[in-house]
């Protein structure tokens, strides 16, 4: 039966659920990791971080979900079949802007959008080369996120190194409105 993996990057935690979205609809497992964009950046470094920790970021969050992983064999999961992967995250949803080239974000070009894992991979390259002056005057980031968004970029790196689907689904609701829409199988 088709599956679904969806998160929640936040500022103090990082919300994972593994969701059958077959016949039974229901969350199988659960899994909140102690790590959102604000309080992993401020473990590594405050905003002065270097790429160097952002692997780091990345490790320690790839340890911290392995065994919900092996737990509910994900990895294998995905190997073998369909597993979507949708987000509700901040994180995500400025990604996918600065992706798209958007003027400034844009809630409807955003909601609901289907991207490649890849595409979103290359922005946070892009990203990490930038200066912090150029962040913070984004138009997709702004002074609000600037400091934040490469840990949550980190966040993500993790997912998307841990479970390599090509695609996700993006979302900008309340993560209770994306299981809904998950488990009423129109993501």
């Amino acid at each position: 039966s088709s599956r679904a993996i969806v998160f929640d990057i936040g500022g103090g935690s990082t919300e994972l659920m593994w969701i059958d979205v077959g016949e039974s609809k229901k969350i199988t497992d659960w899994l909140s990791v102690d790590f959102g964009v604000m309080n992993l950046a401020d473990k590594f470094g405050g905003t002065s971080f270097s790429d160097m920790a952002f692997s780091d970021m990345v490790g320690v969050l790839v340890k911290r979900m392995r065994p919900f992983d092996e737990k509910n064999r994900i990895s294998e999961t995905i190997g073998g079949s369909k597993v979507q992967l949708l987000s509700t995250s901040g994180t995500v949803t400025t990604l996918a802007a600065i992706h798209l080239d958007l003027p400034r974000y844009d809630r409807s070009r955003i909601d609901g959008l289907r991207m490649s894992v890849a595409d979103i991979r290359a922005t946070t390259q892009k990203l990490l080369a930038m200066r912090p002056s150029e962040r913070f005057n984004h138009p997709c980031i702004g002074p609000d996120r600037s400091d934040f968004i490469l840990s949550g970029c980190a966040i993500f790196e993790a997912i998307s190194t841990l479970w390599p689907t090509g695609e996700i689904t993006i979302a900008d609701r309340g993560v209770r409105e994306g299981i809904i829409l998950t488990l009423a199988g129109t993501s």
